[in-house]
């Protein structure tokens, strides 16, 4: 008796709203996905792309982010006017990744697996496709932001410590919110110094430049230096309500976004891991492949315990500095 040949799999589309870190993650790791045909869909009316440095710490799965990092650090360190606090890890080492250099290298590797991209207008309606929408989400009223300005700056020549990272300086101006210094020095005479506030309203731009400028001048003795790069935002603190309908989140849409801290990236790759995981293991009854299913990549309880953290930072701003110097202890 012949076997009858097995039908071929009908492969699910999966239109991608958004072209940032977690929409070029997954279509950087297409090839994972052989039942499944990815598109890049370029929003109408997006803001310009701005170059950012993402920070991570170092965990399985994050190999090619470490190759492609540009500094990592295995001291970091949290200081108050009260001391400072020193954490100290050689498996997960602290990175500084360049957005640009890592969506170069996924927006590569998706042309290569067969991913399309295309602008929204030109997208032809598809109602069997499956809608992944990786664009901010809405932030409701009274939401906790980091807002930051940060310059990369070239200074004398030993003006930092390329070995240590600090985290938060808390030596700065604290009457208006939690406001610390982040600095991650590339060389003895590069760094990215950022002034960084959690705050529910952001302070005008001169604010956080005069406190760079007052840090610099203060802390690391550099009274001239040449700036050759500005990035500045907010990020959402705290948890995000799911607003998606029919269409599913993912990356910050998708609930990634670390509440208590504001760090993404890590968890994003994170989530699209689970994501292609789940898939992979998915025994199909039929002939076609089945949509994608995307997750929080955060525990409940470490949502819970981050919703918690939050509010004492609201409630309790000035005792800040004391929290995170004892966590860093």
């Amino acid at each position: 008796m012949l076997n009858r040949p097995s039908k071929a799999i009908i492969k699910q589309e999966i239109h991608i709203i958004g072209n940032g870190c977690s929409a070029l993650s997954l279509a950087a790791r297409a090839d994972e996905l052989p039942k499944h045909q990815l598109t890049i869909v370029s929003p109408s009316g997006a803001p310009k792309s701005q170059d950012h440095i993402w920070g991570f710490w170092y965990v399985e799965g994050l190999e090619k982010a470490v190759k492609l990092s540009r500094h990592k650090w295995n001291r970091l360190c949290v200081i108050t006017p009260r001391g400072k606090g020193m954490l100290l890890s050689d498996k997960h080492s602290y990175h500084a990744l360049q957005r640009s250099s890592w969506e170069n290298h996924c927006q590569k590797l998706a042309k290569n697996h067969g991913v399309t991209f295309i602008s929204q207008e030109k997208l032809e309606k598809n109602q069997a496709a499956q809608i992944l929408d990786s664009r901010p989400p809405c932030i409701p009223e009274g939401q906790m932001y980091q807002h930051f300005i940060g310059w990369e700056i070239l200074a004398p020549k030993k003006s930092f410590d390329p070995k240590t990272a600090i985290l938060m300086d808390f030596r700065c101006d604290q009457s208006r919110g939690i406001h610390f210094i982040y600095l991650l020095p590339f060389s003895d005479c590069e760094a990215l110094v950022e002034s960084t506030m959690f705050s529910l309203q952001r302070e005008p731009d001169a604010y956080f430049e005069s406190a760079m400028n007052d840090y610099l001048s203060q802390h690391c003795n550099i009274y001239e230096f040449t700036t050759n790069r500005v990035e500045k935002g907010s990020i959402p603190l705290g948890r995000i309500p799911n607003q998606t309908e029919i269409k599913n989140g993912i990356g910050s849409n998708g609930g990634a976004i670390k509440p208590s801290s504001g760090y993404a990236f890590a968890f994003i790759q994170k989530q699209i891991s689970i994501a292609i995981n789940t898939a992979r293991k998915k025994k199909h009854s039929t002939n076609k492949a089945e949509p994608l299913t995307i997750k929080c990549p955060h525990k409940s309880i470490d949502l819970w315990m981050d919703e918690v953290f939050i509010t004492v930072l609201k409630r309790w701003p000035k005792a800040a500095p004391t929290i995170f110097l004892n966590m860093s202890q």
